[in-house]
Order: structure tokens, then C-alpha cells, then sequence
């Protein structure tokens, strides 16, 4: 290798092949060493003959050198010697030469997350329209397109004097009720009182009759049908406060009803969101009101108010096709922002097409856009916004985790070589100072773009090497690893 790199010829010598032929070398320099009229004794046609073969032959004895340098190199790779550190040794070029294994990684074992991926536009999950409950003209609009707004926030008012008429009517009827709630009461004391003065008579009787010992004048019938009658009298009394009570428990619930309906007259915000459409005006007529305008532009079709719900945000990403399986609907996902960088939110998929763009039969998820060539499909993720920070159609940048493992030895993949083959291995440090290494056969159990969880004969600490990227063509990295 090193003789390549330096361009060494034949008659210099490589000590690799062990021999050099210096003869052709040595007739072609003779011309020149005789002057001018030497070189007349040659023609062009036998002079580009000698070049050609000239250079034919120094081709064949490259190659034949770089075959021999390629199992020296094999030998001593697997063999835990550092073959390129050997072969360095003669030349002042190739000590100072990048080492192409100059690079080492570190096995280490930790939690070994896998992700997925992709980027979309963050939308309201759902959106409310704004229908008034009672009819009336639209007043006091105050809403615009674009307009944040919080649930509960006051939209517009509707004037309905009927619905103020209707309250009217029901205090007074909750009045009257209640005034004869009071003549119940009163109805009662009145029939405990004549059962009161019925007892007494019957009592003062009976007394009087005794003391004179004469009951020719006590009429103990008459007397205890009186106390009877006005016993009747109570019961009568207390049915009729009873009736009363609840009369006027129906004639409240009247009133409240009544001044519950008055307040729709007041629209506020079913949701916290974005307003997105607004087809309302004030001196519209809703619910089938007299006396409004009428917009003849037709421009108050539609719902009068329609409000995204952002508490919760859909965020649709498209996944390669060679990804796809991975995906699992309630996988967790972390969102990141464009425009909030310092706000990192946790998500789940959602929902996942079943098709790509243009089959049939597409899922609830957006289908999947299928451009140059690159087939994906689309993943619904859900996303709390519960400070409302993030807005309808920012840029969000999803990881969807498909695997994790917990204390798992961990290592660059471009530590492992051979998985291509199924063979692979790490090349251990067994010598730093030596630059010795060794071949040790591993298993990939779960691999990301960048790491690889494997397990064998290694253990958290080791170290093993990586090709070292700044190393130029040439330098005997490839010859390595295509052995290998």
C-alpha cells in the first residue's frame, strides 16, 4: 500500500514482492545516455513499442503487489494485530499517513430507545359550532375570524323582549303561589283553633254536668262530632298547603326556567379555541325571530360561529413505507415545535392508514402522499395543549418511540462489521499502546440509525474500533473491511 500511495517504481523496490526486474529500465535509458545520434539508431514505431511495454508491466507488478498487501492485512486483523501500524514501519510518508482505525467507541450499557421520525402541521382535533338556543336579533357582535377565544367568553347577544315578558309572568306567578301557600297556613291555625274551642265545650259540658249531677243537658254525641268535624277540618287545612306548597314549587322552577332562558339570550364560547368561521351580523334574525336583516348576499349562510377546539391538537405525519410496521396505535411520541423551541410535549399515535395515496378504500387517518417515488402513509398523533401555546398549522417535529430496552449494551453501529454477511463482530482493543485488537463475534438484538444493542463476549467499558472517517482512498480501510 504504501508503495502505491508513494508511487514507487519497479527498480526502487517494495520489499513486498520480494523482486524488481530492472533490464527494461536500464536499454531504455541508454539513448539518452549516448546523445542525439543514439536515438537515431531507434525508430518512433520500436521506441513506443518499449514504452508500452514498459508500462504493461509496471500495471502487473502493482496489482501483484497489492493482492500480496490484502492478506497480510486479512492475517493480521483477525489474528489481533495491528496491520496497518506493521506496515507503516518503513516509510517517513506513511508514519505520518492517517491510521484508518485511529477511532475508537466505547460498549456501554443503557436504556436503548428506538424512534420513528416525522413532521407535520399541528390542527385542532375537533371544532364546535355556535348555535343560539333561543331565537332572537343578533347584538353586540363581538368575534372575528382568527380571534382566540376562552370557553365561556361572550360572543354577541340576542335581544328578545318576549323572553323578558315570559320572566315577567313567572315572578308573579311565583307570587300569587306563594301568597296562597300562606293561606294554607293560615286555613290550618283557623281549623286548630275551632278543635280547640270544640274540645273546651265538650269538656266545660261534661264538667258542669258532673258538678250538678244532671246529664239530662250533656249531649256527648253532638259535642265529640263537633271536635270530629273540626279534626276534618285540620286534615282539609293541611291538604290544601300541601297542594299549595307544591304549586308553588312548580311556579319557582317556572321562573327559573324562564330566567335560564333569558340568559341564552347571552351566546358564549362552548369551547377554549381558534374562531374560524364567522357568519353572524348584528341585526340578524336566528331561530326564526321577526323583525332582522336579512344578508340578500347570502354571506350569512353557514353556522354563525364555528370555533376549533386547540385544548387538544391532531398532529398528521407521514412514515416511510419501510417503517410503517413499526407503528402501533397508543405508542407514545415526544412533539417538538419550530416556533416553541423550548417546549417538548408528550403525544400518542392516534390513528394509522391502512392505505397510501391513491388506493381505495382510505382510512380515517389522512391518506398517505405518495411522491417521488417515496410511498408513506399517514399517522395521526393527539397532543394535549393545555396552555394553549400551540397554534393551528405550526411545524411539529414528532418521535414516535417503537422500542425500548433497559440495561442493554449499547455501541456505535460502525463499530459492528460484518452484519451484512451474518457474521458480525467488533474488532476489541486488547493493546492501545500495541494498537492490537481482536475479533469478537456478537448478536444484534435491536439496532436504531446510529446504535446497536448486541450482546456476546463483551461487556460494558470495552473498546472497540471505528473507521476512522477522515481516512483518505486508499489507505487499506476498504481492503480491511471488504475482507471481512
Amino acid at each position: 500500500m504504501a508503495a502505491e500511495d508513494k508511487g514507487i517504481t519497479p527498480s526502487e523496490g517494495t520489499g513486498l514482492s520480494g523482486q524488481t526486474d530492472a533490464k527494461p529500465t536500464e536499454e531504455l535509458a541508454k539513448p539518452a545516455e549516448q546523445g542525439s545520434q543514439a536515438l537515431g539508431d531507434v525508430t518512433d514505431e520500436e521506441l513506443e513499442a518499449e514504452l508500452a511495454f514498459e508500462a504493461l508491466r509496471r500495471k502487473r507488478a502493482k496489482a501483484k503487489r497489492r493482492r500480496i498487501i490484502i492478506g497480510i492485512l486479512v492475517l493480521l486483523v483477525v489474528g489481533g494485530v495491528g496491520a496497518f501500524f506493521f506496515l507503516s514501519g518503513g516509510s517517513q510518508e506513511a508514519e505520518n499517513a492517517i491510521d484508518p482505525f485511529s477511532m475508537t467507541a466505547t460498549i456501554t450499557k443503557d436504556k436503548f430507545t428506538d424512534t420513528v421520525g416525522g413532521n407535520g402541521k399541528a390542527n385542532p382535533a375537533s371544532s364546535s359550532v355556535v348555535s343560539p338556543e333561543v331565537s332572537g336579533i343578533i347584538e353586540n357582535l363581538d368575534v372575528t375570524v382568527g380571534q382566540e377565544v376562552k370557553e365561556g367568553d361572550v360572543l354577541f347577544t340576542l335581544k328578545n323582549d318576549a323572553l323578558d315578558e315570559e320572566v315577567r309572568k313567572a315572578e308573579e306567578a311565583v307570587s300569587l303561589a306563594s301568597r296562597g301557600l300562606d293561606s294554607a297556613w293560615s286555613k290550618i291555625s283557623k281549623a286548630e283553633r275551632a278543635r280547640d274551642v270544640a274540645v273546651r265545650s265538650r269538656d266545660d259540658a261534661w264538667n258542669k254536668a258532673n258538678e250538678a249531677g244532671d246529664w239530662s243537658t250533656y249531649d256527648d254525641n253532638t259535642l265529640t262530632n263537633a271536635i270530629d268535624d273540626a279534626t276534618d277540618g285540620i286534615n282539609d287545612a293541611i291538604d290544601a298547603k300541601d297542594t299549595a306548597e307544591a304549586d308553588l314549587a312548580s311556579k319557582q322552577a317556572d321562573l327559573e326556567n324562564a330566567r335560564k332562558k333569558a340568559e341564552k339570550r347571552t351566546v358564549t364560547a362552548p369551547v377554549t379555541g381558534s374562531v374560524i368561521a364567522v357568519n353572524a351580523q348584528n341585526g340578524q334574525a336566528v331561530g326564526g325571530a321577526e323583525g332582522g336583516t336579512t344578508d340578500s348576499s347570502g354571506s350569512n349562510s353557514g353556522p354563525l360561529v364555528r370555533i376549533a377546539d386547540t385544548s387538544q391538537m391532531k398532529i398528521p405525519v407521514q412514515i416511510n413505507e419501510v417503517d410503517i410496521e413499526k407503528i402501533a396505535v397508543d405508542q407514545p411520541a415526544t412533539v417538538t415545535f419550530q416556533a416553541i423551541p423550548d417546549l417538548t410535549l408528550d403525544s400518542k399515535v392516534q390513528n394509522i392508514a391502512t392505505t397510501s395515496t391513491g388506493s381505495s378504500g382510505a382510512s380515517n387517518a389522512s391518506a398517505a402522499d405518495s411522491s417521488g417515488g417515496v410511498v408513506t402513509y399517514a399517522v395521526d398523533l393527539s397532543v394535549a395543549n393545555k396552555e394553549g401555546k400551540i397554534k393551528p398549522g405550526m411545524t411539529a417535529n414528532v418521535n414516535i418511540i417503537t422500542q425500548q430496552l433497559d440495561d442493554v449494551l449499547t455501541v456505535s453501529s460502525s463499530a459492528v462489521f460484518g452484519e451484512e454477511l451474518g457474521s458480525p463482530h467488533v474488532l476489541r482493543v486488547t493493546d492501545a499502546e500495541n494498537k492490537a485488537y481482536e475479533s469478537v463475534p456478537v448478536e444484534i438484538k435491536a439496532k436504531s440509525s446510529s446504535t446497536l444493542v448486541i450482546e456476546g463476549d463483551v461487556k460494558e467499558g470495552d473498546e472497540v474500533l471505528l473507521i476512522n472517517p477522515e481516512a483518505p482512498a486508499g489507505s487499506g480501510a476498504e481492503d480491511v473491511l471488504e475482507a471481512l
